[in-house]
């Protein structure tokens, strides 16, 4: 009788067959083997269909879905993550590498942390860059493992993707019915996904490297991160995961403007500023960012707050209600008008 894996280690990729098959070794090469494998393909135009063909050919835990043509990032991550029947998801981009305790150590932990939707570990680089190590400011310098109480106060995770998709382990549970955009999104899809999860429960960090992240001049972050149309895409994320956060009952205001304005890098809180000021983000955001604007002088001023709230101190406040929306048709990138955000 055949039974169910606890785990289901999802590989989006796109035209990776160069690395795809050292992704597909690390994952085998695991100590903790209760696992299927799930590979996404949006329509890759080399050699990846024989590589999968190969793999699944000698081990009988690979499936393989291809669209016909690339959709978008967002689309094949949403296949990658939707409908498993397993308790735990573990993500691992079609270039990078897992250490071989990753699962075994990620799953134990979340075993023993019911209410845990989120796992990830530390990464460090190799390939173009040796060493660095990835994980967001608000973790660094913690040497111990760290449990966030994301579902009762998600603003951690609104201060960027907390780590690497390629270290995260989910709860299968906290990925049911998350909001993916229509529009073919690039970049900041992880960030979005990953803090949906960790509002619905409590994430884990755990700052031992079980992952490895290649460096290498195609990597989407590299490619659609950055510029004015990263910031408009990471906007975006933000805008919309504070919707989410509103319509589930999450949201607390007082909480969110004294953050903000007493405690997040001026960077990070010129970026909410102007995320949640422009004319269509819902009033009590727009109302919450005019707050922070107001309690923190610094953002008018800071050389590295964003340009936009400086051109806001030289024209009047009035600016912020439109400078997001003007980025996003100056890079031509806006998700469908029709497009509503759904917890």
């Amino acid at each position: 009788m055949l039974t169910t894996p606890r785990v289901t280690v999802t590989i989006p990729t796109y035209n990776r067959c160069r690395y795809l098959g050292e992704a597909l070794d690390s994952v085998i090469a695991q100590t903790y083997q209760d696992f299927q494998i799930y590979i996404t393909d949006n329509g890759s135009t080399d050699d990846t269909q024989h590589i999968v063909r190969n793999y699944a050919g000698r081990d009988a835990r690979i499936s393989y879905h291809r669209f016909p043509e690339n959709l978008g990032i967002a689309r094949n991550w949403q296949q990658a993550l939707s409908g498993h029947r397993t308790e735990f998801v573990a993500m691992l981009n079609d270039d990078d590498l897992w250490l071989p305790e990753h699962l075994e150590y990620g799953i134990a932990v979340m075993e023993a942390t019911p209410e845990s939707a989120l796992y990830f570990c530390l990464t460090e680089s190799f390939g173009a860059s040796e060493g660095q190590l990835f994980v967001h400011e608000s973790f660094r310098g913690c040497t111990k493992r760290m449990v966030v109480d994301t579902h009762a106060n998600f603003l951690p995770v609104m201060r960027g993707i907390p780590g690497l998709p390629t270290a995260m382990i989910f709860r299968t549970s906290a990925l049911e019915g998350l909001f993916f955009p229509d529009s073919p999104m690039l970049g900041a899809i992880d960030w979005l996904v990953s803090a949906q999860a960790a509002m619905r429960g409590v994430m884990i960090y755990d700052p031992v490297v079980r992952a490895k992240y290649r460096l290498h001049a195609s990597n989407i972050s590299a490619c659609t991160c950055n510029g004015k149309q990263g910031g408009v895409m990471c906007r975006y994320v933000f805008r919309t995961l504070m919707e989410i956060a509103h319509q589930r009952g999450q949201l607390d205001y007082n909480r969110l403007v004294s953050t903000v304005a007493e405690d997040w890098p001026v960077d990070e809180a010129s970026t909410m500023v102007v995320a949640l000021a422009v004319y269509d983000a819902p009033p009590l955001l727009r109302q919450a960012a005019f707050e922070v604007a107001r309690r923190r002088s610094d953002l008018w001023t800071a050389p590295n707050a964003s340009r936009h709230c400086h051109t806001a101190a030289a024209v009047g406040e009035w600016y912020l209600t439109l400078a997001d929306a003007a980025d996003r048709v100056v890079t031509g990138w806006w998700p469908p008008a029709a497009e509503k955000v759904k917890a």
